[in-house]
């Protein structure tokens, strides 16, 4: 399978799929290599002057990947890493994700992915070049050494730039099995090189999504209905078609597109277009009504049940004590610094796509849209203005290619923020009831739990919703397998019964993946419910959670952060809360410490503890805790997406507010390197932040806050 022929099948593989590596080229590319210089498959090239030129599949969003991945070929490769050059190649199979099977950046699934075979490239790549030079000097391989770029005959003091036998190299078939070195050998992985995509960030050269222009380029605008379900039913662009630049007004069933010249004649002429919409079944739909109807769905109990062990009717009806807690969480948007856009080209023979996107091996289907195969897509990966899962979908990309074969010409499809804001996806609106039997000396002996939100994955995976059960919905509440076989995981364990019931409570509001999807919900849910079973049993939440923790590691993680963070010791005035969540590979904690007068509250400190197994760029990971925690932090305070009558409310950043740097808290972050597998980073910075953050409120304000955002309950900054 190659990434421009996707299979939907192919795409909801769940097993570890088979990667080929950089070496597996096209034995006339192997011979075709220049003595000046050559190719070592898909990932590597090293020049004649010894240039090593590194393969970046991965999108780089902000989270340091681009670097990150290369450290992992370069370590293994044994050269210098001033003698690196990261590069974006074009699409394909070599570059497929080891887990999902296609090309893609998802779950914080890069480094955790690639980490043996980003290795085994540079290894792989390494012992080819100790063969070529073992052939030039008629020795036996195995005595060479790499270093810094070179091949060393340690005997003789012979040495041979890789330069000069990359082309030699080349030739030979790849090694079935390599030697990766051991972490007392590293020499990049765990340094804090210096990241290459920040020169070109600092300049103005990074190409983004929106800087790219190819010749003869058309901007598109789009026109969506006042409501998810809108379709066009007639069009007057007579006053669209008046404005100078407009060339021409294509219509894709629920969306019509302005297309001019430049973006301003298109956005003028969206303002001008006239469309009569059929609302369709959404036209009255408000978030209100969901919400509501989370609420009942856990109240009552339904749904199908995800786990359940012993027997949780008598653990219930004989416990000492019930501590009964709903939590909610409503929609939010995605809200990418980077408008949303891609560019394509439409040729009868093929489809060229630029685009900002973190589904690059889905482009297959977007070439189906237009009437080709899979084999005619080409897609350039440009650097991503963030992410946050939006730029997984395939949306964009879709409109562009069918609007550039309806005008005959490359069109970049540009969205403003309020076409963003109310034309795309959303974190799904949650609810949870969870109960726990307690006994008379505080232990809980029994566990049950509802949770409802509409599934992502009914939407964009349906096969990996079967049963009615979206296994990332419930991933971080409840413990099993979903009937797809993809496994979810809690951190506690609450005593010997427990039950946890999902309501797949889908409507036409459009769910997408955002940072740390259900993680970002369940988190709340979870860590909010044992903060109130410490609070209703006068057991600290410290104390209470490594009772209840079922992994040394957790447990680990919580002690260092509550030393760190000097637990239950705030400075006068100030006042703490603490949550912990194990998502993505990584147990990531968060202690909040803050001040309050009335309702206004002053964010003081952050302390963050995470253990990552292994940490390939520590600067980069302390990044992400804190860009992660920002995330959770503008989420908990202001996040929500709300609509009346089938029309988003928010538009821009003035009605959907940021977290400002003049607001930003201090923050305090220690990683841990456990020598576990290895885990994500981009997103488990976000899901522990609202419980400390609500915890730190409650202890302040003395009121009870279970439902998100905080200013729904009155709060907000100072």
């Amino acid at each position: 399978m190659n990434a421009s022929t996707a299979t939907r099948r192919a795409v909801l593989k769940s097993g570890v799929a088979a990667l080929v590596l950089g070496f597996a080229v096209p034995a006339t590319l192997r011979h075709a290599a220049a003595s000046t210089g050559g190719e070592l498959g898909a990932w590597l090239e090293i020049t004649g002057e010894g240039k090593v030129r590194i393969a970046q599949p991965q999108s780089e969003m902000g989270q340091g990947i681009w670097t990150s991945m290369a450290q992992l070929v370069a370590e293994e490769l044994e050269v210098d890493w001033q003698d690196v050059e990261i590069f974006s190649p074009i699409a394909g199979a070599a570059f497929n994700h080891p887990f999902y099977g296609f090309q893609t950046t998802a779950e914080s699934f890069s480094i955790r992915a690639f980490w043996e075979p980003a290795r085994q490239v540079g290894a792989k790549a390494r012992e080819m070049l100790k063969r070529a030079a073992a052939e030039r000097w008629g020795v036996y391989p195995g005595g060479l050494q790499a270093r810094s770029g070179s091949i060393v005959n340690p005997l003789t003091g012979q040495s041979l730039a890789y330069g000069a036998l990359v082309s030699e190299a080349a030739k030979f078939p790849e090694p079935e099995s390599v030697q990766l070195k051991r972490p007392d050998q590293w020499r990049i992985i765990g340094r804090s090189v210096a990241r290459d995509d920040t020169p070109v960030k600092l300049d103005g050269s990074a190409i983004y999504g929106t800087d790219v222009r190819v010749d003869g380029m058309l901007t598109a605008v789009p026109v969506f209905p006042p409501s998810f379900t809108g379709t066009v039913r007639s069009i007057d662009d007579a006053a669209a078609r008046a404005i100078s630049g407009v060339r021409h007004v294509v219509s894709l069933e629920n969306v019509v597109y302005v297309v001019a010249d430049a973006f301003w004649p298109a956005s003028k002429g969206a303002a001008a277009l006239s469309v009569d919409w059929d609302l369709g079944e959404a036209a009255d739909l408000s978030t209100a009504s969901v919400r509501q109807r989370l609420r009942d769905a856990v109240a009552e109990g339904r749904g199908k049940p995800v786990e359940a062990v012993g027997d949780i009717e008598a653990a219930t009806s004989g416990a000492d004590r019930i501590v009964d807690v709903t939590l909610e969480a409503p929609y939010l948007a995605h809200a990418t610094m980077e408008p949303m856009n891609t560019t394509a080209h439409y040729t009868p023979d093929k489809l060229t796509i630029w685009s900002p996107t973190q589904a690059q091996g889905l482009m297959g289907f977007v070439a189906g849209a237009v009437g080709l195969d899979g084999s005619q897509v080409e897609c350039h990966t440009t650097f991503l203005g963030g992410g946050l899962g939006r730029r997984f979908e395939i949306d964009l990309p879709i409109h562009a290619a069918r609007v550039s074969k309806e005008v005959g010409a490359p069109v970049q499809v540009m969205w403003t923020r309020e076409d963003d804001m109310r034309g795309g996806f959303y974190r799904p609106a949650a609810a949870a009831r969870l109960r726990a039997a307690v006994d008379p000396e505080g232990n809980v002996t029994g566990f049950d739990g509802a949770l409802a939100c509409p599934s992502i994955l009914a939407r964009a995976v349906p096969d990996l919703a079967k049963g009615e059960i979206d296994h990332t919905s419930v991933d971080g509440v409840a413990e099993g397998t979903s009937p797809a076989g993809v496994p979810f995981h809690r951190q506690y364990e609450f005593g010997a019964a427990s039950r946890v019931i999902y309501a797949m409570e889908n409507t036409a509001i459009p769910v997408g993946f955002w940072r740390s999807v259900a993680h970002s919900q369940n988190a709340w849910f979870m860590e909010g419910f044992v903060n109130e079973i410490a609070s209703e049993t006068n057991q600290d939440p410290v104390a209470l959670r490594i009772k209840l923790m079922k992994a040394d590691r957790n447990r680990t993680v919580l002690e260092r952060l509550a030393a760190r963070a000097g637990w239950g010791s705030p400075a006068a005035g100030h006042h703490q809360g603490i949550a912990i969540h194990e998502a993505f590979g990584t147990v990531l904690g968060n202690v909040f410490e803050i001040a309050v007068e009335g309702n206004a509250l002053r964010l003081v400190k952050v302390t963050s503890v995470a253990d990552v197994g292994h940490a390939v760029h520590p600067d980069t990971i302390e990044a992400q805790m804190v860009s992660g925690a920002i995330t959770g932090i503008t989420a908990a305070l202001w996040g929500e997406v709300t609509m009346q009558k089938g029309r988003v409310d928010q538009g821009n950043f003035d009605t959907y507010r940021m977290l400002t740097l003049a607001e930003t808290p201090e923050f305090d972050v220690e990683i841990l390197q456990l020598g576990g597998p290895v885990g994500g980073i981009g997103e488990p910075g976000t899901p522990p932040v609202a419980p400390a953050l609500v915890q730190a409120v409650q202890n302040a304000t003395g009121k009870t806050i279970r439902t998100l955002p905080l200013t729904a309950s009155g709060f907000d900054l100072a």
